[in-house]
């Protein structure tokens, strides 16, 4: 089939009918060919569930969701999930049409009468990427007679290197290509995008800080999932001995984890501190979900808003567990280091 979209895809199932659930999951994996670069299929046993999951930071591009079940029921969890997450497509899974009306009301992508069949799999995913599709950006490179295709929105850094080019990649680190540079230069040259909408992770950022900083003399990373000749090693470093991160636990950094915007706050106000600027600090009263910031984020999210770093999303939301993208990010570090100016 064709490739239709150029981005990892989230598909949650919503549904307690475990025969049904695992029926609807057999039935996407046979469309894997439709994600060149990503399925990822979980199941819920409950509205709650899956409510619970979003408001722990998971998120997901299709929704599916099972209208009878046996405590909330899939409209009800529709109508939270629409307040956590406006994006997220949704489609009804029912055994009668009673509530096409609701589903209308909620933007639903479609509504499944029972039993699904790869026919009415079809049409939906048909809907979703119509929806939601865009034009997949790539760097082509000719690389001895071979074609090689790199998405842009996981490539993080393009230099010239031994009569070559080396490229930083999101999550495979850092390869040297034998080809001349032109020829990527050329078609970067001409993108007028920096894939806003792309993930932006926790090696990535610690990186721009530690370039905001110049680059300064650092150790080695204490964290067993940053290898010592990663690209993003020195940066980690750096940040973990000015203590501007401490990890994620059991002697991890998690550098290939989508940041999320608590995360984000976080490591600014311990930047902010290194840099000895105090900033103001708010409170979070006004934001619907304010109950909703970890104990441990709670300050340094107090410290974001404050000082206008960090502002709220549409229905007065602050989505503190959701993933930043890079144009949260750049906006936000650009409102960071206008702070340090002051």
């Amino acid at each position: 089939m064709n490739n239709e979209r150029g981005i990892d895809v989230r598909i949650a199932i919503c549904e307690d009918n475990r025969q049904d659930a695992e029926a609807l999951e057999g039935l996407l994996a046979e469309q894997r060919d439709r994600f060149p670069e990503g399925l990822q299929i979980e199941r819920f046993p409950s509205g709650e569930a899956l409510i619970a999951a979003y408001q722990s930071g998971e998120r997901f591009e299709l929704i599916l969701l099972d209208i009878y079940m046996a405590e909330m029921s899939g409209v009800d969890a529709a109508r939270t999930l629409r307040l956590l997450d406006p994006e997220a497509q949704l489609a009804f899974l029912t055994t009668s049409p009673d509530f096409a009306l609701e589903a209308i009301g909620l933007e639903a992508l479609h509504y499944l009468v029972k039993p699904v069949t790869r026919q009415k799999l079809d049409e939906l995913l048909r809907r979703f990427f119509k929806r939601v599709s865009r034009p997949v950006r790539v760097l082509e490179l000719s690389v001895r007679r071979e074609t090689r295709r790199f998405s842009l929105e996981r490539l993080w850094q393009v230099t010239c290197r031994e009569k070559g080019i080396a490229l930083k990649l999101e999550r495979t680190g850092e390869l040297w290509l034998p080809c001349p540079f032109r020829l990527a230069e050329e078609q970067l040259r001409s993108e007028t995008e920096f894939a806003p909408e792309g993930a932006m992770t926790r090696g990535m950022l610690v990186t721009v800080l530690y370039r905001l900083e110049g680059e300064p003399s650092a150790g080695s990373a204490a964290f067993s999932d940053v290898p010592a000749d990663s690209w993003f090693a020195k940066a980690v470093a750096w940040a973990s001995e000015s203590g501007v991160v401490n990890g994620v636990g059991d002697g991890k950094f998690a550098p290939d984890d989508r940041i999320t915007r608590e995360q984000l706050a976080t490591m600014l106000q311990r930047y902010a501190a290194y840099l000895s600027l105090s900033g103001e600090s708010g409170t979070l009263d006004g934001f619907a979900d304010a109950d909703r910031v970890s104990d441990w984020a709670r300050e340094a999210m107090q410290f974001a808003v404050a000082n206008g770093i960090i502002g709220g999303k549409d229905h007065n939301l602050l989505d503190p567990r959701g993933n930043a993208t890079r144009a949260e990010v750049a906006t936000m570090l650009r409102r960071f280091v206008s702070l340090t100016l002051q």
